[in-house]
């Protein structure tokens, strides 16, 4: 990292793997969850196209994920439903899922607080 100009970051990375085992463990885990990232049909859920090896011909649009439609499409009692799912194994987008998660919990959470407060929920999106 220095070497390419991250002097910062390689410094607090050295200072990391310096420190107690605990921590190392905890990097070496991230590194290991993120190493998905290498296979292409799991990081091809979260490039653009363009990066891919073999990129589509004659694509002219790829939907985005929103959480906040997610959220917001709600009716009542009815709710949309996210179903998410990841194989086991070397190389699975389980950490991709979990992030996922994450992101939907964290807008859920943020969308709940004008409801509690007593005001509408609308966050720039139709209902």
């Amino acid at each position: 990292m220095a070497d390419h100009g991250f002097t910062e970051l390689a410094e607090a990375h050295e200072a990391d793997l310096e420190g107690p085992v605990e921590t190392r463990g905890g990097i070496y885990a991230t590194v290991a969850a993120v190493s998905c990232l290498n296979v292409e049909s799991v990081a091809r859920w979260i490039t653009p196209p363009a990066t891919w090896r073999k990129p589509p011909t004659g694509l002219d649009k790829i939907d985005e994920f929103d959480p906040w439609a997610l959220v917001a499409s709600g009716r009542g009692d009815r709710h949309a439903t996210l179903y998410l799912l990841s194989r086991e194994g070397t190389g699975t987008s389980r950490v991709l899922v979990a992030a996922l998660v994450d992101r939907v919990f964290e807008v859920a959470g943020l969308a709940d607080r004008p409801r509690r407060a007593g005001r509408p929920t609308d966050h720039g999106h139709a209902r």
